[in-house]
């Protein structure tokens, strides 16, 4: 988009409900992004997709990772059942890889990680788990 230079009075346009002001002689250039994307804890705890995970292994501990006292290995928290931290730890190794791989995920490696030493801190599991879990489940476009 872009505004007559002879045009004294700005252009405002809203774009996915933020109203964008183009003054006089101005542009701007408005990209569409890739569709966000996320890969469940049950596609990466197959050991046929181990070869999907980078920068980590099945055995590397939860808590070297994440800083936070749950003695398991990451392979471990994606196939423990049950809720609270036992479903934050799952959705919490998968946003992790999801972060680390290819996929066009929502949050990066430090922002995963911040988000579990917060939820381990306050006790409070099950907010961040449902932040991660919807970021998991935006569809996986791996093998």
């Amino acid at each position: 988009f872009s505004s007559h230079p002879d045009n004294p009075h700005p252009v405002v346009v809203t774009i996915e409900g933020h109203e964008v002001s183009i003054g006089p002689g101005e542009e701007v250039m408005v990209t569409e992004l890739a569709p966000l994307e996320g890969c469940t804890p049950g596609y990466w705890n197959q050991e046929q997709h181990f070869d999907s995970w980078v920068g980590y292994a099945p055995t590397d501990g939860f808590a070297d990772v994440f800083g936070v006292d749950y003695e398991k290995t990451l392979l471990e928290a994606l196939k423990t059942g049950g809720g609270n931290e036992k479903a934050l730890g799952r959705h919490t190794v998968a946003a992790l890889l999801n972060a680390t791989s290819p996929v066009n995920y929502a949050y990066d490696v430090e922002d995963v990680i911040a988000l579990v030493q917060n939820a381990w801190a306050m006790g409070e599991f099950n907010e961040a788990k449902d932040l991660l879990e919807a970021e998991n489940q935006q569809g996986c476009p791996l093998n």
